[in-house]
């Protein structure tokens, strides 16, 4: 069953080494267009990839595609797709369905068969269970069949369906891929900074910790008009809670909690890096909560 990918990232890396633990490489053979930095490295990577450099030889005689494009790509990607008239099913992993579901029904590919699942290695679903149950959004616009192909396909991987509609889904995708992405990356980025004012090695080993753990394909996942209003909602609902927690000790004021549509201007790639008081840290949480927590300057409590 030849097997054709657009985008090589974490969701690739989930699917290749899926098929080596099954060991079904004999019966899915996979080929990859990216860049060629990107291919070549996961060629060395996953010996049942192949990543040929022309286009044509990914697409050609393909059975099924599978969409790991990030959000940023995603239109030139359906134009590639369109370009080559495409007539498999395709399998689309976008981290937010509210944006893809809309690019595909926009587009001529609404007359292909699209079934629009979620990405399982940007939420770090677990490789090793035997049984795997992968969330699907059905879109009531286009024709999502699970026919033969795309069948034997997660048959053979062992994957099961989870349906859910594109609320629920973006959901997850925002509280497990995008605020603990964005928040580690603006931790590290602090505690770097006010580091090297004393030394710079101090708190090294920790700084380098948490950047491991931030997923460096987020910046290609932001899109203003689409994660930036999604990720303000779930900011408001933490602010909520805290105010619950908080609200019998009456020790914290507006100023600890977050800020979302200033954590709206940090995704925000054109932003400049905020210096000295406004940190980035500032930026999430209010100067005063960053003054708490850095120890660099004492809180002011003339307005307390």
């Amino acid at each position: 069953m030849k097997i054709s990918i657009l985008g090589l990232n974490d969701d690739a890396t989930f699917f290749l080494k899926r098929s080596d633990i099954l060991k079904k490489n004999s019966q899915l053979d996979f080929f990859a267009f990216d860049d060629r930095k990107k291919q070549n490295y996961f060629k060395k990577k996953f010996p049942n990839l192949k990543a040929p450099w022309n286009l044509n030889e990914v697409f050609e005689s393909s059975e099924l595609l599978l969409n790991f494009s990030d959000l940023k790509s995603l239109p030139d990607s359906l134009a590639i797709i369109q370009d080559n008239k495409l007539d498999c099913p395709i399998i689309d992993f976008s981290p937010n369905k509210k944006y893809s579901i809309k690019l595909f029904n926009d587009s001529s590919l609404s007359q292909n068969n699209i079934v629009h699942a979620m990405s399982p290695g940007r939420v770090g679903i677990n490789n090793n269970q035997e049984i795997i149950n992968l969330p699907v959004v059905l879109n009531n616009n286009v024709r999502s069949d699970f026919n033969e192909q795309t069948n034997l396909f997660f048959k053979r991987l062992k994957i099961t369906f989870k349906f859910m509609d594109e609320i629920e889904h973006d959901e997850v995708l925002r509280s497990n891929y995008y605020l603990p992405n964005i928040l580690l990356f603006s931790l590290a980025k602090i505690m770097d900074q006010k580091s090297k004012i004393i030394s710079n090695t101090l708190g090294t080993e920790f700084i380098e910790n948490i950047r491991t753990l931030v997923n460096v394909n987020i910046d290609d996942d932001l899109i203003q008009n689409y994660i930036y209003d999604d990720l303000n909602e779930l900011i408001n609902s933490l602010n909520y809670e805290m105010k619950e927690i908080f609200t019998n000790t009456n020790k914290l004021d507006d100023s600890y909690f977050i800020n979302s549509k200033k954590a709206a201007n940090i995704l925000d790639p054109n932003a400049s890096i905020p210096k000295s008081k406004d940190t980035i840290m500032s930026l999430f949480f209010g100067t005063r909560f960053t003054k708490l927590v850095s120890g660099w300057s004492k809180i002011d409590k003339s307005n307390d």
